[in-house]
Order: C-alpha cells, then sequence, then structure tokens
C-alpha cells in the first residue's frame, strides 16, 4: 500500500485541524485508528463478517454520541470522586463532566483532542499528545504516546506516558466489542478475577474488593453478560489462564492479554444511536477507578524516574470454521 493508501482525511475538527484516518493490516486483520482521541474506529477479521468494534463513518458523531467510543481517555481514565485528587501532599480541583465526578479526565480531555500521527507504517500507526500543566486541573506536563500495531495477526495497543515531574496518570483504550454480533445476548463472557469493585449510585468504588464467588460478576466461567459497569481486579496470568479476559459470539473469540492490574467492563447498557442499547461491550484495561483517593489501591502517580507503559494483545480466532 502506498502512503495515499493508508491515510485519508477522515473529518475537520471545530478548531479547523484535519482529522486523519490510518489503515494497518497484517495477518488477516485491518484496522482503521484516527486521530481523533487516538481512536480504533474500525478492526475487521478476513473471512469474518462485520466489523468486531462499534465505530461511525463519519467524524460527526465523535463530537458527540460517541465522544469515547474507541478512543484513549484520561489522562486519568474512570472516575474521580468530587473532582478532588491528592498528588505529593496538595489536592487537585479537577473539571468535572458527570455530576461532581470527573470521568475520564473531565470535559474535553485526551478522547476529544487530535493527536499527532507521529508515525506510521503498512503494519503500525503512532500517535502523540502533549498534554499542558492545568488542563483540567491536572498535573503536568505529560507526553502521551499510543501506538497500534498488527502483530502475527493480533492487535496490540501500547499507551506510554511521561512527566518531569509527578502526575497523575492513567490512559485507557475505550473500546466497544461486538465481534459483529447483533447485540451483547449474542456473547458469552469470562474474565480472569476473582475480585471486583462494589460501587455506590455515582459509580464510585465503595473501598476494598469484594469476591466475585457468589455474585452476578463471577465471570471466572464464560457466562451470560449481566448489567456490569464495574472494575475488576485481575489475577496474575499464569499458564493454565494466560488472558484477562474472553469474548466469545457464536463465530469468533477474543482473548486479551493486558498488564494493566483491572479491567473496567460496561455493558452498554445506555449506548445511544446509531448503535443503541447492549450493542458493544466496553473492556478498559487500566489502573482501579478513584484510586487517588482509595487506600490500598494500586498508585497511579508517574514520575520522571517511572514512566506510564500499559500493553494489550487482542487474539482473535474463528469458530466456525
Amino acid at each position: 500500500m502506498t502512503e495515499q493508501d493508508t491515510i485519508t482525511d477522515f473529518g475537520t475538527t471545530p478548531d479547523g485541524q484535519s482529522v486523519k484516518r490510518v489503515r494497518i493490516e497484517g495477518g488477516g486483520l485491518s484496522a482503521h485508528v484516527i486521530t481523533w482521541g487516538a481512536s480504533l474506529q474500525d478492526l475487521r477479521l478476513e473471512g469474518h463478517d462485520g466489523g468486531l468494534v462499534l465505530g461511525a463513518d463519519t467524524f460527526e458523531p465523535y463530537l458527540g454520541t460517541l465522544r469515547f467510543c474507541g478512543a484513549v481517555v484520561g489522562p486519568v481514565a474512570n472516575r474521580i470522586a468530587k473532582g478532588r485528587a491528592p498528588l505529593n501532599g496538595r489536592v487537585l480541583e479537577l473539571a468535572t463532566n458527570e455530576g461532581d465526578t470527573t470521568l475520564h479526565g473531565g470535559p474535553q480531555a485526551i478522547g476529544q483532542q487530535n493527536w499527532a500521527l507521529a508515525d506510521h507504517g503498512t503494519d503500525y500507526a503512532v500517535m502523540r499528545l502533549d498534554i499542558a500543566d492545568g488542563m483540567n486541573g491536572f498535573a503536568g506536563p505529560i507526553s502521551l504516546n499510543v501506538r497500534y500495531a498488527i502483530e502475527e495477526g493480533a492487535l496490540v495497543i501500547a499507551i506510554t506516558g511521561q512527566s518531569t515531574r509527578p502526575v497523575l496518570l492513567n490512559p485507557a483504550h475505550h473500546g466497544y466489542w461486538s465481534l459483529g454480533a447483533r447485540d451483547l445476548s449474542q456473547c458469552r463472557l469470562a474474565i480472569n478475577a476473582d475480585r471486583y469493585l462494589p460501587v455506590d449510585d455515582k459509580k464510585i468504588p465503595l473501598g476494598a474488593p469484594a469476591p466475585v464467588a457468589g455474585s452476578v460478576f463471577d465471570y471466572r466461567t464464560a457466562a451470560d453478560i449481566a448489567d456490569v459497569d464495574h472494575n475488576f481486579c485481575l489475577n496474575a496470568p499464569d499458564e493454565q489462564t494466560p488472558w484477562a479476559c474472553q469474548l466469545e459470539s457464536d463465530r469468533l473469540r477474543m482473548q486479551l492479554f493486558t498488564d494493566a492490574p483491572g479491567l473496567q467492563v460496561y455493558n452498554g447498557a445506555h449506548l445511544p444511536d446509531p448503535f443503541g442499547p447492549r450493542r458493544g461491550l466496553a473492556l478498559e484495561p487500566q489502573f482501579w477507578p478513584d484510586a487517588p483517593n482509595q487506600a490500598g489501591y494500586p498508585p497511579i502517580v508517574t514520575t520522571a524516574e517511572a514512566p506510564f507503559s500499559q500493553t494489550s494483545r487482542f487474539t482473535f480466532s474463528r469458530l466456525d470454521i
């Protein structure tokens, strides 16, 4: 493929920037990623009908109803209670966008910005975003890179970040997975987690993890997908179960491998048009939500000496052959 084949114009931001779409492919897998939100816009497997993720064919929905669809969100993904987060002896006052909660970095955060296309090839694309100190109240500056690559027929998403001083950093990929199924009633889910985080009515964790045993959140063996918008505290991978989660339709199996300590799972109960409820499953590898305010949670402070790094790998196998 030539550069003209792999990079096309996808739209124009409200302030006049060009949004680019990049095609990458290899091993029977092909993807389109867009610079807006460093988003995975489309993913296809050769010989399998339909897209594997939810995405729009035009740019406009990404400015509204699909603002998190396939994007990299943050700088701190998920929820921070009351928009307040302690850091190095001070309390950051953050912009809120879900009542008094800061969700996915607050309004117009990294999932709603146009990233720079820093590098690309036939099977990979790298996007970069520089975050200024004080963006939505977060400490900075922060330099983020997201690398989408197709390696041996798998989609690999690697997120790295660095700063010259201590910052809170927990970006996450926010894809909605459908595997081409009509809705989630055609899918089953397994998660390698013995514990999850119970939440209050604002989706803020109540404290210590609880066992999944005996609850509707027990996905240690494959089960139908219940009403869920919770973080699962992932077990360490082992030879028997090296993956973090497994999603199956009647024709396809996807396995997710990640070095993140948590996985936020949301069943899309409130997905808007053009898709509708339960049309796709959000799987978000990340640190645990509201971590700065919760004692005992894995910390999310990135320093100059300890940069941020997270890698997730999605593999696919057909069940209908």
